[in-house]
């Protein structure tokens, strides 16, 4: 009965991610034609399709076990400075990173909201 019932609330994750992998693509896809304000969103829905990918590609090679003593032999500390590495990384580059002047040049036409 455990099993069964394991099995359903998996069968619900997977659909509830499906539906969200969806409705990310649709709105995704609706907002790209203005890229600023499309990326982040398509970004999210190509992440959604990596993961499920990634883990049809390790169910099917039946590495899961291994996947999970390789993921868990790895210390809270080293796992602390490798996430706070990438962090870092990523935060010094967005402030390396200028933009040209196209982009500047077309955020001074448009036309403000107000």
């Amino acid at each position: 009965m455990v099993g069964r019932v394991d099995n359903l609330v998996v069968q619900n994750f997977t659909f509830a991610s499906e539906v969200a992998l969806l409705v990310f693509l649709a709105v995704a896809l609706f907002l790209l034609k203005n890229r600023r304000s499309g990326w982040p969103l398509l970004l999210t829905t190509v992440f959604f399709f990596l993961n499920g990918y990634l883990q049809f590609f390790v169910a099917k090679t039946d590495r899961t076990k291994s996947m999970t003593v390789l993921v868990a032999s790895i210390g809270r500390v080293p796992a602390f400075a490798f996430g706070l590495t990438i962090f870092l990384v990523l935060l010094w580059v967005a402030w390396r990173v200028q933009p040209d002047t196209r982009t500047k040049r077309a955020m001074m036409t448009e036309p403000s909201s107000t």
